[in-house]
Protein backbone atom coordinates (compact mmCIF):
# COMPACT_ATOMS: atom_id res chain seq x y z
CA UNK A 1 0.00 0.00 0.00
CA UNK A 2 2.70 2.61 0.71
CA UNK A 3 3.96 2.27 -2.93
CA UNK A 4 0.52 3.27 -4.27
CA UNK A 5 0.56 6.41 -2.14
CA UNK A 6 4.04 7.28 -3.35
CA UNK A 7 2.97 6.96 -7.00
CA UNK A 8 -0.21 8.92 -6.31
CA UNK A 9 1.89 11.74 -4.88
CA UNK A 10 4.51 11.68 -7.66
CA UNK A 11 2.07 12.05 -10.55
CA UNK A 12 0.48 15.33 -9.32
CA UNK A 13 3.91 16.65 -8.32
CA UNK A 14 5.29 15.97 -11.82
CA UNK A 15 2.25 17.66 -13.38
CA UNK A 16 2.71 20.68 -11.12
CA UNK A 17 6.39 20.95 -12.09
CA UNK A 18 5.53 20.69 -15.78
CA UNK A 19 2.94 23.44 -15.38
CA UNK A 20 5.46 25.67 -13.63
CA UNK A 21 7.93 25.15 -16.45
CA UNK A 22 5.43 26.07 -19.14
CA UNK A 23 4.12 29.13 -17.34
CA UNK A 24 7.70 30.26 -16.79
CA UNK A 25 8.28 30.04 -20.53
CA UNK A 26 5.16 32.00 -21.42
CA UNK A 27 5.97 34.54 -18.76
CA UNK A 28 9.43 35.04 -20.22
CA UNK A 29 8.04 35.48 -23.71
CA UNK A 30 5.44 37.89 -22.30
CA UNK A 31 8.24 39.94 -20.78
CA UNK A 32 10.10 40.07 -24.06
CA UNK A 33 6.99 41.21 -25.89
CA UNK A 34 6.25 44.02 -23.45
CA UNK A 35 9.86 45.20 -23.35
CA UNK A 36 9.88 45.52 -27.14
CA UNK A 37 7.07 48.10 -27.04
CA UNK A 38 8.88 51.44 -26.52
CA UNK A 39 5.62 53.42 -26.55
CA UNK A 40 4.68 51.79 -23.24
CA UNK A 41 7.98 52.66 -21.58
CA UNK A 42 8.05 55.12 -18.71
CA UNK A 43 10.37 58.06 -19.00
CA UNK A 44 11.93 60.55 -16.64
CA UNK A 45 12.86 62.77 -19.61
CA UNK A 46 9.68 64.09 -21.20
CA UNK A 47 10.15 65.76 -24.60
CA UNK A 48 7.44 68.25 -25.61
CA UNK A 49 7.14 69.81 -29.05
CA UNK A 50 4.73 72.72 -29.30
CA UNK A 51 3.41 73.65 -32.73
CA UNK A 52 0.70 76.05 -33.85
CA UNK A 53 -1.83 73.20 -33.73
CA UNK A 54 -0.42 70.44 -31.50
CA UNK A 55 1.31 69.58 -28.24
CA UNK A 56 3.36 66.47 -28.99
CA UNK A 57 4.91 64.29 -26.27
CA UNK A 58 7.48 61.51 -26.59
CA UNK A 59 5.65 59.39 -23.97
CA UNK A 60 2.35 59.22 -22.15
CA UNK A 61 3.76 57.62 -18.99
CA UNK A 62 6.28 59.20 -16.65
CA UNK A 63 8.44 57.52 -14.05
CA UNK A 64 7.29 58.87 -10.69
CA UNK A 65 10.00 60.97 -9.05
CA UNK A 66 12.26 63.59 -10.59
CA UNK A 67 11.22 64.31 -14.20
CA UNK A 68 12.94 66.62 -16.67
CA UNK A 69 10.64 68.26 -19.20
CA UNK A 70 12.35 69.61 -22.31
CA UNK A 71 10.13 71.80 -24.47
CA UNK A 72 10.81 72.87 -28.04
CA UNK A 73 8.67 75.23 -30.06
CA UNK A 74 8.09 75.27 -33.79
CA UNK A 75 5.09 77.60 -33.44
CA UNK A 76 5.00 80.99 -35.13
CA UNK A 77 4.27 82.89 -31.91
CA UNK A 78 5.52 82.81 -28.34
CA UNK A 79 4.77 79.54 -26.53
CA UNK A 80 4.41 78.46 -22.90
CA UNK A 81 4.53 74.85 -21.70
CA UNK A 82 3.20 73.73 -18.30
CA UNK A 83 3.05 70.48 -16.36
CA UNK A 84 -0.08 70.46 -14.19
CA UNK A 85 -0.92 68.20 -11.28
CA UNK A 86 -4.36 67.82 -9.74
CA UNK A 87 -5.54 70.13 -6.99
CA UNK A 88 -9.10 69.95 -5.65
CA UNK A 89 -10.10 67.69 -8.55
CA UNK A 90 -8.81 70.00 -11.31
CA UNK A 91 -5.49 70.14 -13.16
CA UNK A 92 -4.51 73.50 -11.73
CA UNK A 93 -1.36 72.84 -9.68
CA UNK A 94 1.68 73.99 -11.67
CA UNK A 95 4.46 71.42 -11.25
CA UNK A 96 6.77 73.27 -13.65
CA UNK A 97 6.73 75.62 -16.63
CA UNK A 98 8.71 77.25 -19.38
CA UNK A 99 7.72 80.58 -20.88
CA UNK A 100 8.99 82.70 -23.71
CA UNK A 101 9.59 79.86 -26.16
CA UNK A 102 9.90 81.05 -29.73
CA UNK A 103 10.31 78.93 -32.84
CA UNK A 104 13.48 76.87 -32.69
CA UNK A 105 14.10 77.57 -28.98
CA UNK A 106 14.37 74.78 -26.40
CA UNK A 107 14.03 75.16 -22.62
CA UNK A 108 13.85 72.65 -19.75
CA UNK A 109 12.60 72.35 -16.19
CA UNK A 110 12.72 69.61 -13.57
CA UNK A 111 9.78 68.65 -11.37
CA UNK A 112 9.13 66.11 -8.63
CA UNK A 113 6.05 64.13 -9.68
CA UNK A 114 4.45 61.59 -7.37
CA UNK A 115 2.44 58.77 -8.97
CA UNK A 116 -0.83 59.99 -10.43
CA UNK A 117 -2.45 61.80 -13.36
CA UNK A 118 -1.05 64.99 -14.90
CA UNK A 119 -1.59 67.25 -17.88
CA UNK A 120 0.89 68.98 -20.15
CA UNK A 121 -0.40 72.27 -21.53
CA UNK A 122 1.01 74.01 -24.58
CA UNK A 123 -0.19 77.57 -25.05
CA UNK A 124 0.53 79.44 -28.27
CA UNK A 125 -1.18 82.58 -29.48
CA UNK A 126 -3.91 82.31 -26.84
CA UNK A 127 -4.72 78.72 -27.89
CA UNK A 128 -4.40 75.99 -25.21
CA UNK A 129 -3.81 72.34 -25.92
CA UNK A 130 -3.78 69.90 -22.99
CA UNK A 131 -2.44 66.36 -23.16
CA UNK A 132 -2.88 63.80 -20.34
CA UNK A 133 0.11 61.92 -18.90
CA UNK A 134 0.39 59.51 -15.99
CA UNK A 135 3.23 58.99 -13.53
CA UNK A 136 3.71 55.60 -11.90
Amino acid sequence: MPKKYAIALLVPAAAALAACGSSGSSSASGSAASSSAPTLARTSDLQVTATDSACQLNASTLAAGKVTVTATSTATGETEVYLYGQENGAFSKIMGEVEGLTSGLTKSFTADVPAGPYEVKCETGGKEIRVPVTAN
